[in-house]
């Protein structure tokens, strides 16, 4: 639309506003130019269409130009194939040193979910990782959308669902990490590899448990949440030792089988458990229900992810095929890093 204000129509606006500070300190020039817009709407010189247009042309700019800096950034972070390599080529202890060494964690929010609906966050990231016309006209297209029926959608499960969907994309970046620290370790010291402890980075998030200035959530919605987090952790331990048990055999392959029924088993009773949290505790008969479930002592509960651990480094240890003992020791070293979800 010929009348929609253009951003250097803006600008030239602003920087005339801004030659008033001499004589007024006081001088506002982003609210002047807010001014000038209203009179402009007020005497029917510019419609909200017009203002509506320019904005989304502002906004279509800057994730453009947000989405090169995410790209930029990543594109320039040293190669970790080259990090590796120069830590191996400064002998065993400072590799052995450098890679069991705790590297801290990840905790993910939910607030990306309040700025970015689902379908603009996609199209970000297809655009970061594409980088072609058609890829930024899609983005371009996508924050055009009317965003306020996804704004009232937002609820506390949704939260959470998005956020366990991110820490489902990070564990396998930390399998692959895993692995590519393993391939330099074997490769550099094949006499010593197997008996790293590899430290990998944590992973958590705070949704559904950081009740600061929200009355929304329920101390039982919580519990429910965390019970899930645990039964779906299990059970994606659980579809691991089944690819690794199909790689294996002999005893390995009887150790990962055994281990991945009784962890089936512990992501069942779990499950059981989230849904009676889920249920209504305000209810006399159902909290006295769930807290009997939760303290009466289970013969499939799993407490502790030691013994899990323990199983995939003892079988890493004495496995003949070094890439079925590679992938025992990177998951050993998950699960250390996630425990029980």
């Amino acid at each position: 639309d010929k009348n929609a204000p253009t951003v250097e129509n803006a600008k030239t606006a602003l920087r005339k506003h801004a030659e008033r500070i001499a004589a007024d300190p006081r001088t506002n020039s982003v609210f002047a130019y807010a001014q000038d817009l209203f009179r402009a709407l007020e005497t029917d010189q510019l419609t909200l269409s017009d203002l509506r247009q320019t904005s989304q042309s502002v906004y279509g700019d800057l994730i453009l130009a947000r989405a090169d800096r995410f790209r930029t950034q990543h594109q320039s972070a040293a190669s970790l194939h080259d990090r590796l390599n120069a830590l191996a080529g400064q002998g065993w202890e400072h590799f052995k040193s450098a890679v069991e060494t705790p590297l801290g964690g990840v905790v993910f929010t939910a607030h990306p979910t309040f700025a970015l609906s689902p379908s603009i966050r996609s199209t970000f990231a297809a655009h970061v990782s594409m980088n072609t016309a058609s890829s930024a006209q899609a983005l371009r297209d996508a924050v055009q959308e009317d965003g306020r029926a996804w704004s009232k959608s937002i609820s506390l499960l949704g939260e959470h669902e998005e956020a366990q969907d991110t820490i489902t994309n990070a564990q396998s970046a930390l399998t692959a990490y895993a692995k590519r620290v393993l391939d330099v370790a074997r490769r550099a010291f094949p006499d010593q590899w197997r008996t790293l402890q590899l430290s990998v980075p944590t992973l958590a998030s705070w949704v559904g448990y950081d009740l600061d200035g929200r009355t929304d959530i329920h101390w039982s919605q919580s519990f429910a949440l965390r019970l899930q987090e645990k039964a779906v952790q299990l059970s994606r331990y659980v579809t691991e030792l089944r690819e690794l048990s199909d790689a294996a055999n002999g005893d390995t392959k009887q150790a990962l089988n055994a281990l991945g029924e009784k962890l089936e088993a512990a992501a069942a009773l779990t499950e059981a458990e989230a849904e009676i949290f889920s249920e209504d505790l305000t209810q006399p008969d159902n909290l006295v229900r769930a807290a009997n479930q939760l303290t009466t002592i289970q013969p499939d509960r799993i407490v502790s992810a030691q013994p899990i651990i323990d199983t995939l480094t003892t079988l890493a240890a004495s496995e003949s095929d070094d890439v079925l003992a590679r992938d025992l020791l990177a998951l050993a070293a998950k699960v250390d890093a996630l425990n029980l979800g």
